[in-house]
């Protein structure tokens, strides 16, 4: 069967990739959904062929792909990096290890999160397509009702956001290595950990596999 591509799923909305694409409000909220849909993993993979392939991705690659799905459709949009604490906006869920419930309760994961910015009518609206709609059940702020209006809830809670870059991935690797040793290791840890949690729960997995369980865990 052949991979799927950018230009397939415009295709299935409706849209001829080789015209001249006009924004359509219910394109960007399908889009939307159907990336968020796609499992959270963080594994390393960035790539946007490769989440689409998979249904998978983390942050960063899910909005890569989130980012160039939208301006295939016709709008503008781009990746926002926002610095803050990844553990702060993640719940416990109760099939976590003791390990990674006292890393949440203890929260300070310094981390750099990825969102869309999408200029909608005027109005820039920041997209957070993290989490699948399977995590809902165990509190996780999914975003399953956003149809267009108003911003999206953030999976981290902010310290600060540091704008738009085209090349992300560099960009979130130079922010990375230059976190303090211990804070590094620490968010290395974090996000083993929970790519295991998450495994536990009612995420299906990728094309019938077993992504994020024993993978590295790079963000």
């Amino acid at each position: 069967m052949a991979q799927q591509t950018i230009d397939d799923v415009i295709r299935s909305l409706g849209i001829d990739p080789d015209a001249e694409p006009r924004p359509s409000l219910p394109v960007a909220v399908a889009l939307f959904h159907l990336v968020r849909n796609f499992r959270y993993v963080s594994n390393g993979q960035r790539d946007p062929s490769w989440v689409l392939e998979n249904q998978a991705g983390s942050c960063s690659g899910k909005h890569i792909l989130l980012r160039d799905l939208l301006r295939a459709a016709g709008f503008k949009a781009d990746v926002q990096t926002v610095e803050g604490d990844f553990a702060a906006g993640v719940p416990a869920a109760p099939t976590f290890s003791p390990e990674l419930k006292t890393m949440l309760e203890e929260a300070g994961i310094h981390d750099y999160h990825h969102v869309v910015s999408l200029e909608l009518d005027g109005e820039t609206i920041l997209l957070d397509a993290t989490w699948p709609d399977s995590l809902k059940p165990y509190g996780f702020p999914v975003n399953d009702a956003w149809r267009g209006v108003g911003q999206t809830a953030l999976a981290l809670k902010p310290d600060r956001f540091l704008g738009a870059v085209e090349d992300i991935v560099p960009f979130k690797v130079d922010l990375i290595e230059k976190l303090p040793d211990d804070e590094r290791q620490r968010r290395q840890d974090f996000l083993s950990l929970l790519n295991v949690g998450l495994a536990s729960l009612d995420q299906p997995a990728p094309n019938g596999g077993d992504a994020g369980k024993g993978e590295p865990a790079t963000g």
